[in-house]
């Protein structure tokens, strides 16, 4: 059997920043303050849409990801990295050929980073086909609040307490 071919594509990040929170990268270096914060964030809410563009143009499909603490408080600044599965075939299984080899199934790769509100916002050239997007993870790097150099608050992401996929049908190209 043929393996799936893996496409990664990458958007540009939106640069976000926090007045609260200085934002550290996060590394094997970094210190963990003895009476740090634990913070659970999660995706709050997962839309997926066919975003219909100008004739002369792509449509695409894009998810909107909102990342969020328990709390529903955004969580800004966070990394969301998905897997898309598009199944062009329409019947959300692939198709197989003669050899039993799964044809018209791609899968693609990519990243992102929210804006300060948590929201992530990510796209890919929409057609003819059923669309499922899964999120694979959230990633934030610990904060700094009181500028002693050691992380005071870390960022943990809970799946479980979260949408972690979504589907979309598009029966023909707008």
């Amino acid at each position: 059997m043929r393996e799936k071919a893996m496409k990664t594509r990458t958007l540009l990040p939106v640069v976000a920043a926090s007045l609260l929170v200085a934002a550290v990268p996060a590394s094997a270096d970094d210190t963990v303050d003895e009476n740090a914060r634990t913070v659970a964030i999660t995706v709050a809410q997962l839309n997926l849409n066919h975003v219909s563009r100008a004739y002369a143009s792509t449509d695409d499909v894009a998810a909107m990801v909102h990342v969020k603490d328990l709390a529903q408080n955004p969580i800004g600044g966070a990394t969301v990295t998905v897997t898309w599965q598009v199944d062009l075939a329409s019947d959300g299984l692939g198709a197989e050929d003669a050899d039993g080899i799964v044809v018209d199934l791609e899968t693609y790769a990519e990243a992102t980073t929210g804006t300060l509100s948590g929201l992530a916002v990510l796209e890919i050239p929409a057609e003819r086909g059923v669309y499922t997007i899964t999120i694979t993870g959230v990633d934030k790097a610990g904060g700094d609040t009181d500028g002693d150099g050691d992380l005071d608050i870390v960022y943990e992401y809970d799946a479980a307490a979260g949408i972690t996929t979504a589907t979309l049908s598009l029966p023909w190209r707008g």
